[in-house]
């Protein structure tokens, strides 16, 4: 029983890391989204034109997501205009999802996450880390809190 429980779980792990990494180097559809306002808006608004995007997705519960939003905005007071962030909240309330970021005081573009999105990126945990390049493609996808000096690298 023991062996074949331990079977199971390297297969589980062997699946989510195959599905971590299913969208690397592919381009990114364009999703359409909702701003914190109710206007439906395309991904590509925010991330067209820019050398690196970051999408992170959070819900206004997570601590550790309220870590990597505080230090993705001192990142992006601090980076060119050619760097592209974007917010994607999860919460039954965007009043929450606004509230939550007026209290974090994040000013990069915020929207309100799907299903889709998050199925795309096989968004399983939180927060979820997407680095795109100027073409469109993941560079990288993690998974949890990282410190933004690994961020950092990809400019």
């Amino acid at each position: 029983m023991k062996k074949l429980l331990i079977i199971m779980l390297m297969l589980f792990s062997l699946g989510v890391v195959f599905a971590e990494i299913s969208t690397k180097d592919e381009i990114i559809p364009d999703f359409m989204l909702s701003e914190l306002s109710g206007e439906e808006v395309a991904l590509s608004t925010y991330v067209e034109g820019k050398d690196i995007s970051y999408l992170v997705f959070f819900t206004t519960w997570c601590p550790w997501c309220s870590k990597q939003l505080e230090a993705f905005q001192g990142m992006s007071e601090e980076v060119s205009s050619n760097v592209g962030f974007v917010a994607i909240g999860f919460d039954k309330s965007t009043k929450k999802i606004k509230n939550k970021l007026n209290k974090l005081g994040v000013t990069f573009p915020s929207v309100v996450g799907t299903t889709e999105i998050a199925s795309y990126f096989n968004v399983s945990g939180i927060p979820v880390t997407v680095v795109i390049d100027k073409n469109g493609k993941v560079l990288d996808q993690v998974v949890g809190f990282r410190k933004i000096e690994y961020f950092s690298s990809f400019l």
